[in-house]
């Protein structure tokens, strides 16, 4: 015979257990979030290497996400903004967000440049002037000066593919005969 007042009491524990394994783990997660952002999946994998269970972890993400501490579109947003200054492709950029657990688009990517007033082919511009002026008092040569510029460019991200390298040695021969002929004078 099951006593009924004994099925009561465990169930009122155990409905506190889970509220301590909640206190607990969201008092972690806030620990975690005064350090630095963190997107939903990245907390996510926080909480499971700190050992709570998959239905606390995802009552505690339900929760600061009600609260707005988690925000991946912010993170998306500083993001941009952090790597786009520091003059970082796109294939860069798109590596970082796979690191913190963001989805990257091109559409994001394009839309950050318009609030930004600047276009995909500004963005590749300034970094291919940031580029130039990096390397142009370290070569003597065209051929030196495109090689460590087209390679600056792939590291960035900007370059995908060979294919495309082609696309920028024009522009890199226009950068190295400007600055050339300005450097003379």
């Amino acid at each position: 015979m099951i006593d009924q007042n004994n099925v009561e009491f465990e169930q009122e524990t155990g409905n506190s257990a889970s509220s301590l394994k909640f206190d607990s783990a969201f008092k972690r997660a806030i620990k975690l979030l005064n350090k630095r952002d963190f997107s939903i999946t990245n907390m996510k994998e926080a909480l499971a290497r700190l050992e709570f269970d998959d239905q606390c972890i995802s009552d505690v993400i339900e929760h600061l996400l009600h609260l707005h501490y988690l925000d991946d579109e912010r993170i998306s947003l500083n993001l941009f903004k952090k790597y786009i200054t520091k003059g970082k492709g796109p294939n860069y950029i798109k590596s970082e967000f796979l690191k913190r657990g963001l989805t990257f688009s091109r559409d994001l990517y394009q839309k950050f440049l318009a609030d930004q007033d600047t276009t995909p082919a500004d963005h590749m511009n300034a970094i291919l002037e940031r580029a130039s002026r990096k390397y142009l008092h370290q070569c003597d040569s065209l051929y030196d000066f495109e090689r460590k510029v087209l390679s600056y460019l792939f590291r960035q991200g900007l370059i995908q593919d060979t294919n495309e390298i082609g696309l920028y040695k024009s522009t890199v021969r226009q950068l190295w005969t400007s600055k050339h002929i300005q450097g003379s004078n």
